[in-house]
């Protein structure tokens, strides 16, 4: 596995953690969104960088 790969997936891991934490203590609706969307774009960057 390419180390880009690798540090996309650990990023988009750690972002969905966040996002799930943050969602679970009730912070705003727009915050999580934000979070989510980070944690997608990075975990399609994990898809992107593992095909090529």
């Amino acid at each position: 596995m390419d180390t880009l790969t690798l540090v996309f997936v650990v990023l988009a891991a750690a972002l969905l953690v966040a996002t799930w934490q943050t969602a679970r203590l009730g912070q705003e609706r727009r915050d999580v969104a934000l979070l989510a969307a980070m944690a997608g774009a990075l975990g399609i960057g994990s898809v992107v960088s593992a095909a090529l």
